[in-house]
């Protein structure tokens, strides 16, 4: 199964030039939760949230290109077990999907999350077969300062508040960058100091910063989804999805055991991965004139592909030699050559691929010999002695 009936194509693009308050503002008016930053129509990045929230921003004045990170991209059809591993440890919620080099969508991690939950190794995924999420406990009277430090060295994404003893309701990085950012604090704060001090006029020099604020004031506390450690994963997800939440408090005979999240769901999904049973060695990669993240790009599409052409194999052993060679140059252009040699079972498969996107020629060369060897297992099929029985 793949990520195809699950890719959104309605998301947000982001100019790079746009300042980081104009991008909330149009996260807020599409009601968003995330955008895709491009120069015209050359895809950059994404921001991520949590970076925004451990600095102080002048969202006015600070440009999103400053702040840009580069998402890992998904190929159109890229296997269910493959995509909830790199999105898990990718700590995103969506990721970007490509066709032939243009983004077509995105990946949302509650989608993956549902259909994941479909596959038949899942199906009956207790809620106390997770990893439930327990961190240090936050009172309602804490500070998002301390929200925050949390988030940050326990790498949560949501925080469960009591009062006291009692649950009182949910902080998340969610919560605190919508009303971090799109808040308007002075009107509010000079309005409670006001009444506070008699409406002094110099009520607005003792405005406190938000990160002092507790907990209360962003923390979600109505339509929170509650759980216990016997029911199925798939149920507790069909209610997160339809209440457009990510995370559950799970709690067994009125004991806090934690919360179940999409995050810890896709780490279970991803703990099926497939056996992999192939070797990839790359000749010249290293020579061409690319960067890190382009390299490891190019090693994940052939990952990818090398899974696909391992279930056309039925799951035997082969090994994958990829020489990638730079031959030809037209001013910034360079054309490049792909050769693949996969060895299986004794057998051969040999195909070429030229492009000017080194990332096309993987593509293109792979889809080649995927193409090959399925013509020869057909082949290798009808001359078997048995089917002249």
């Amino acid at each position: 199964m793949d990520i195809a009936p699950i890719i959104r194509t309605d998301f947000l693009r982001v100019n790079k030039d746009s300042s980081l308050s104009q991008m909330i503002g149009q996260l807020k008016q599409s009601n968003k939760r995330y955008g895709l930053v491009f120069d015209g129509q050359n895809y950059l990045g994404i921001i991520q949230r949590k970076n925004l929230l451990k600095t102080r921003l002048d969202s006015k004045k600070v440009k999103i290109a400053k702040h840009l990170t580069k998402a890992p991209l998904l190929s159109e059809h890229a296997n269910i077990i493959e995509t909830a591993h790199l999105m898990y440890n990718s700590n995103l919620d969506f990721i970007p999907v490509e066709r032939k080099s243009t983004i077509i969508g995105v990946i949302e991690a509650k989608d993956l999350a549902s259909l994941a939950l479909l596959l038949p190794e899942a199906q009956l995924f207790t809620v106390g077969d997770l990893s439930l999420v327990y961190t240090k406990p936050l009172q309602k009277n804490d500070s998002v300062a301390k929200a925050l430090e949390i988030m940050h060295q326990e790498s949560v994404d949501q925080i469960p508040i009591f009062d006291l003893e009692k649950i009182y309701g949910i902080i998340s990085y969610r919560d605190l960058l919508k009303k971090y950012f799109i808040w308007p604090p002075k009107r509010e704060f000079s309005k409670k100091l006001g009444k506070a001090q008699g409406g002094a006029k110099g009520s607005k020099s003792d405005m406190p910063h938000l990160a002092s604020l507790p907990v209360s004031s962003f923390s979600t506390n109505d339509n929170l989804i509650t759980t216990n450690s016997q029911e199925l994963v798939r149920e507790v997800m069909k209610r997160m999805q339809s209440a457009n939440v990510t995370c559950a408090l799970v709690v067994d005979n009125g004991r806090s055991l934690g919360l179940i999240t999409v995050k810890n769901i896709l780490r279970a999904i991803a703990s099926l991965d497939i056996e992999q049973k192939f070797n990839i060695r790359f000749i010249g990669l290293s020579k061409l004139a690319l960067d890190d993240y382009e390299i490891k790009g190019i090693k994940k599409i052939a990952s990818n592909e090398a899974f696909k052409l391992q279930r056309t194999l039925q799951n035997d052993a082969f090994s994958i030699t990829a020489h990638v060679k730079e031959y030809s140059k037209t001013g910034s252009q360079h054309k490049y050559s792909v050769h693949l040699r996969i060895e299986s079972l004794g057998e051969l498969t040999a195909v070429d691929q030229y492009d000017w996107d080194i990332k096309k020629a993987f593509h293109k060369a792979f889809a080649n010999a995927q193409n090959k060897v399925k013509h020869d297992l057909g082949r290798r099929s009808s001359n078997s002695p048995l089917n002249n029985l």
